[in-house]
């Protein structure tokens, strides 16, 4: 992020930050009407409208914007792997590039056979070191040093043809520039689909990947355009995390000295992107996500082993994450935080998720983009006739 684009994007903060004490302080004055009252995510007397209707600019812009015009700024050349690339180098590419995820492009050809994500290798580093064991054997499994050095080998010559969608939650879901960002939200991102790859129509090679969080720079960018959150936001503007019933799913969370593959079998186990990790009194003290496992080798597999918040610290060093040591806390919100605090939060701090917390910085939930993608869903009379898939 360029310097003019965080000053612009700290600017708009602090507006949104006026506007949130002003709508406070009406409420505490009767004067802004509560949708919900202080049991997180239960309707009471003013009931919200359908979202469609509560935000009709942003609707507006995402049913005439293009995926092509979304990317046009931002365009940039793929970096692809070939099937019978080694899951090591795949892993080395992931973290020198700071991606999430790989194109896998056939070896004898030019077809996209599939994706490659953090999740998906993850999901494989849980398989291998299980084989298949349940409780307790598999955490036998992985507490054994030796087997731990061979089962990393096994992880680093692995071909990422053998894990594409081994996570099942990132298929492969190809898109041509010329569909709306409303047919993509409804068709993908609400889905639970995290990105997909965008095809040239006249040469069927791709040319870009569209994420969930390109929409959220779309969103604040037309709100840092406008200089008022309500001209794109509409009556959605204000509403907090608790009215629009966000994050409402029960925490995954784990004790801060656990070994760090207790984090991968959670995730995996829970079918979800990551867990808080809380020191003894239950306070957030960090979150792993998948993306840890970039950089992981056959060098460092049995790390681990070691308690989580040490392998996030060695992790985040591998991968040249700024905030390696110490590891920051999260960024968080609370019921209480609206809808665009939300979004620039998400999106300033390149976030794929925000924590919620109570008074004592207690995990209540966690917003994911996926969440905010559901938030946009256009209504279905709306939506264009051509079709976004290929």
């Amino acid at each position: 992020m360029s310097d003019s684009t965080l000053a612009r994007d700290l600017r708009t903060l602090e507006k949104l930050d006026d506007l949130d004490h002003r709508i406070m302080k009406e409420r505490e004055l009767g004067s802004f009407p509560m949708a919900v009252d202080k049991n997180r995510g239960l309707e009471t007397a003013a009931s919200i409208g359908s979202v469609p209707e509560a935000a009709q600019p942003l609707m507006r812009m995402l049913e005439e914007t293009t995926i092509n015009r979304l990317l046009g700024e931002s365009q940039q050349e793929v970096t692809l792997v070939t099937e019978d690339t080694k899951l090591s180098v795949a892993l080395s590419i992931l973290a020198q590039q700071r991606l999430l995820c790989l194109p896998v492009q056939a070896k004898d050809s030019v077809d996209i056979i599939g994706f490659v994500d953090v999740l998906d290798v993850l999901a494989h580093i849980v398989r291998l070191c299980s084989e298949g064991k349940s409780h307790p054997e598999a955490d036998e499994a992985f507490e054994n040093t030796i087997m731990m050095y061979q089962k990393g080998f096994n992880f680093a010559s692995t071909p990422v043809s053998a894990i594409i969608d081994s996570s099942s939650r990132d298929p492969l879901v190809p898109v041509y520039g010329h569909g709306t960002l409303a047919q993509l939200i409804e068709e993908a991102f609400s889905q639970g689909i995290h990105r997909v790859p965008v095809f040239n129509r006249v040469n069927e090679v791709v040319t870009n990947i569209a994420s969930q969080s390109d929409i959220i720079r779309f969103i604040v960018d037309r709100i840092n355009e406008a200089g008022d959150p309500k001209a794109v936001l509409g009556s959605l503007m204000g509403k907090t995390v608790d009215e629009l019933r966000l994050g409402t799913k029960p925490v995954i969370s784990m004790k801060d000295d656990l070994p760090a593959f207790k984090a991968l079998q959670l995730i995996v186990r829970n079918r979800v992107s990551a867990v808080a990790i809380v020191d003894k009194v239950g306070q957030l003290m960090a979150d792993f996500s998948a993306t840890e496992v970039r950089g992981l080798s056959v060098d460092n597999f049995p790390t681990l082993r070691k308690p989580v918040v040490t392998f996030l610290e060695q992790s985040r060093s591998r991968i040249g994450r700024d905030e390696c040591y110490p590891f920051s806390t999260p960024i968080i919100c609370t019921g209480d935080t609206p809808i665009e605090t939300v979004l620039l939060k998400l999106h300033m701090h390149g976030l794929h998720r925000l924590w919620i917390v109570d008074e004592m910085a207690r995990p209540l939930g966690v917003i994911t983009l996926t969440d905010v993608m559901r938030l946009l869903l256009p209504p279905q009379e709306h939506l264009a006739s051509a079709p976004l898939n290929m």
